[in-house]
């Protein structure tokens, strides 16, 4: 073993996050901006991603701070713009879809002004030729998700998994060779996805300068997956970036060990002055 490699480079410590040290830090704070991922932050991981809900204590919460003007609250996932709003149906609250791609402002949806007008139809063949290819293995779940196509395979038996990812780069190769789609992937899902940079932390610099993010203002970010470490890379101290699962690979320092936990926090939170 290398040792001298371990002193320059020492684990990262990442640090369970508590209701006492969070109320402490907000109460500081003049303004606080807050967001979530959905899938694996505000709902639990389920077998169908259809049947992903947010608990009912979660969206009181959610309600309550987004009545505080004190509280910016927003919601920043992967799936569709229109889904997520139907699937947490609040008010008051900010809503980024297609991690990043489509954001509600003012009762407008913005769209990533480098995405192509052709990108629906490229997204439309793909998912047409995914489900010739992926038709006879069970568990499969093609989501539409307008600029966006998953390929859930957690209900996939085990030792299928592997041959689904193996067919779904074979028929994406003709999409990554004329650089019109790139690959993405999450757990159990992979995607298709436009070839543009895009990321969640686009989305959350968007609303940090259209609501005029001051000095004394906090930012706290809740998510699990790997599209939301662009968002944990962005956030410098004072911020939070929060994992929902503790792992010394992800650029959060904080983490809360599953989605409960950040239901049981939140109720805390919002019943802050």
């Amino acid at each position: 073993m290398d040792w001298s490699n371990s002193f320059r480079n020492p684990p990262r410590r990442v640090i369970k996050l508590t209701k006492e040290y969070l109320s402490k830090v907000l109460k500081s704070r003049k303004r606080v901006f807050i967001f979530f991922d959905y899938d694996g932050t505000l709902s639990p991981i389920v077998r169908n991603p259809h049947l992903a809900r947010v608990p009912l204590s979660t969206k009181k919460s959610l309600k309550k701070l987004a009545g505080n003007r004190r509280f910016v609250v927003g919601i920043i996932s992967g799936r569709s713009l229109r889904d997520v709003k139907k699937r947490v149906g609040l008010k008051d609250i900010f809503y980024a879809g297609g991690h990043g791609l489509e954001i509600e402002y003012k009762k407008k949806v913005l769209l990533n002004p480098k995405l192509q007008i052709k990108s629906r139809a490229v997204i439309k063949k793909a998912k047409s030729q995914l489900a010739k290819s992926l038709n006879d293995i069970g568990g499969v779940v093609i989501e539409d998700k307008g600029a966006i196509l998953a390929v859930h395979y957690r209900k996939v038996l085990l030792s299928k998994q592997r041959t689904v990812i193996k067919i779904f780069k074979e028929t994406s190769k003709p999409f990554l060779k004329a650089k019109l789609l790139k690959i993405g992937s999450g757990k159990k899902v992979l995607e298709l996805r436009p070839n543009i940079a895009f990321s969640k932390a686009d989305s959350v610099q968007f609303f940090h300068k259209k609501l005029r993010k001051a000095k004394n203002d906090l930012t706290l970010f809740f998510g699990d997956d790997l599209t939301d470490e662009d968002v944990f890379k962005l956030l410098k101290d004072p911020d939070l970036g929060v994992r929902i699962g503790r792992s010394k690979s992800s650029k959060a320092k904080y983490y809360l060990a599953n989605p409960r936990e950040l239901t049981q926090l939140l109720f805390g939170v919002s019943r802050l002055s």
